[in-house]
């Protein structure tokens, strides 16, 4: 699996992640994020507020957009950060 960040405004994150869960903050948490990242509220409605691990409690990212891939087994990327043949896209924002 591989997670891809785009524009990358704010981040907080762990070092180490057991399990890596993603979800759109809540409206609450993501006013916080947008804060913390220094986001107007003319640009807001055009990033993503995303926490990390569960419940939230890892951390969070705020984002232009991102992507999760999914590769099989062996496969990287090349150096423009274009996955190989036969890696999937799960979702992207």
């Amino acid at each position: 699996m591989e997670v891809f960040f785009r524009g990358v405004l704010g981040v907080k994150l762990k070092s180490v992640y057991r399990s890596l869960t993603l979800a759109e903050a809540d409206r609450r948490s993501a006013d916080e994020m947008l804060r913390f990242a220094g986001v107007s509220d003319v640009w807001a409605s055009r990033v993503h507020c995303l926490t990390l691990g569960p419940d939230g409690e890892g951390g969070f990212v705020v984002c232009l957009g991102f992507s999760v891939w999914s590769h099989p087994e062996g496969a990287g990327h090349d150096l423009s950060g274009i996955p190989r043949t036969g890696s999937n896209l799960i979702i992207g924002g």
